[in-house]
């Protein structure tokens, strides 16, 4: 699938992108099958239950809330102390920590993701250190099931922060520098938590990206514009 990589059809920013998901994308999925291709690098996400779905037009991948994720191999993505992780989300159901998208080793925790929990909120999470240590930057407000929400979580040497629709978020975190493994996958729909659990995420995610560097506030409002006539959110 080496023909795959370099493929974008939307005007988001390029600088620095490491890895690009994108369910309307025929060169990230076909709309037949049960791969998701990054059209960056080599990555691809295998079907455990997932559905490819085109509710109200608005091309993207389902999850059940019961038992579906996607998982990558080795992503290949490490030492990432600096990095920009985002993706177009719509929640069906909020329960448990249920894991959106993430790139993160369960044991001890580190890495970064999003999930979302049982308080009709969602939580940019960093895990750090050597001992399981996990950060939680929450958005400010709760979400409204069945809505389409930007995602941006941002990851620089010594904080961390979450932008929600271009809008970043008053909460943060600091933390000492933190990395990814170099032997973690990327997962979808589920989080592995520590009593050995996973939770499943009810609802659907469309696109999903990772940049090894930090977007500005003008990048990330760049991105929310780019798609959000796709998805038909205004406000």
């Amino acid at each position: 699938m080496s023909g795959r990589a370099g493929e974008i059809i939307t005007d988001i920013v390029e600088d620095g992108l490491v890895f690009n998901m994108d369910a309307a994308n025929r060169a990230s999925y076909p709309k037949t099958g049960d791969i998701w291709f990054d059209t960056i690098g080599t990555n691809q996400a295998s079907f455990n239950g997932p559905q490819f779905d085109t509710l109200y037009n608005k091309d993207s991948i389902y999850f059940d809330g019961a038992d579906d994720y996607l998982i990558t191999g080795n992503a290949g993505i490490s030492d990432l102390t600096q990095c920009t992780m985002e993706c177009w989300v719509r929640i069906n159901s909020f329960s448990g920590y249920t894991g959106i998208f993430t790139l993160f080793s369960a044991g001890p925790y580190k890495g970064y993701g999003f999930n979302s929990n049982i308080s009709n909120t969602i939580k940019f999470i960093v895990g750090y250190n050597n001992d399981g240590s996990l950060k939680y930057i929450t958005s400010d407000n709760s979400f409204t099931a069945y809505t389409w929400y930007h995602l941006v979580g941002v990851v620089d040497s010594t904080e961390a922060y979450f932008y929600i629709n271009g809008v970043r978020q008053t909460d943060n975190a600091t933390y000492t520098t933190p990395s990814v493994p170099g032997n973690i996958p990327i997962t979808f729909g589920r989080f592995y938590y520590h009593n050995n659990s996973y939770y499943g995420f009810n609802g659907r995610i469309a696109s999903a990206r990772i940049y090894n560097r930090v977007l500005s506030t003008s990048e990330v409002l760049h991105n929310f514009n780019a798609l959000r006539g796709r998805f038909e959110v205004w406000d």
